[in-house]
């Protein structure tokens, strides 16, 4: 952790959900916008609605492969200490106001948001006549898509954890744990996974609740994975 000449620690302004998201933001609408004009620039031909639609679509992976990149470079590989701080940084930079008028990265807002898009890409994309997208551009999509989507639901599901083990201990790991965003990353792609806790004991009623919604988000996620791979065996 870099410190200060009087020996306080400098906690990196990326621990606000809030900055990470905005980065990534920008960069998820910019670079689409930029390619758009561009290729519309070589061939116009090439504005119509497949072409915008999916600019758009690498425009959500790309938030995704960006705001995921930025967490774990400000969580991930830090020990105990380092890791307590920079928590409360993001608990201090995130006050209820943006929490729900901003993608702050709660876990349950951005789960939900990740399922959505899944959902509209599998089911709803394949049927829209107005857009004529060929099998060899709307099957990577697809898959680019929902492992895009689950990453960012895992991430930001482990914050959230974190954020609630912190504030009130309801998780027990077995052998010894670090207190670092490592393990709960590995929480939550067991439940992302296996739709339980694994060899995690969870001892209190608000984690259960917790634990409870993230796994209701990840079965219904599942459900679009396996539409998915039966919309393309159908087609």
């Amino acid at each position: 952790m870099t410190r200060t000449s009087d020996g306080s620690a400098v906690v990196s302004p990326l621990c606000s959900d809030g900055r990470r998201a905005v980065i990534a933001t920008a960069i998820g609408v910019l670079v689409p916008v930029v390619v758009g004009l561009v290729l519309g620039a070589i061939d116009p031909g090439r504005r119509g609605p497949a072409v915008t639609l999916v600019l758009a679509l690498g425009g959500w992976n790309l938030f995704v492969v960006v705001y995921v990149a930025l967490t774990l470079r400000t969580f991930a590989g830090t020990d105990q200490a380092e890791f307590e701080a920079k928590m409360a940084r993001r608990r201090a930079s995130r006050s209820w106001v943006v929490r729900r008028l901003t993608p702050g990265g709660d876990g349950p807002t951005f789960a939900l948001e990740a399922a959505l898009v899944a959902f509209g890409v599998v089911l709803v994309l394949p049927h829209i006549t107005a857009i004529d997208l060929d099998d060899l551009v709307l099957i990577p999509v697809t898959i680019s898509i929902l492992l895009c989507s689950w990453a960012l639901a895992v991430v930001s599901y482990a914050l959230h954890y974190a954020d609630k083990d912190g504030q009130e201990a309801g998780l027990e790991f077995p052998g010894t744990r670090t207190h670092t965003f490592a393990d709960y990353r590995y929480f939550s792609m067991a439940v992302a996974t296996t739709f339980g806790a694994t060899d995690v004991s969870i001892t209190t009623p608000r984690m259960r609740r917790v634990v409870n919604l993230h796994t209701l988000l990840t079965f219904a996620y599942n459900t679009v994975i396996v539409a998915a791979l039966a919309s393309f065996l159908i087609h």
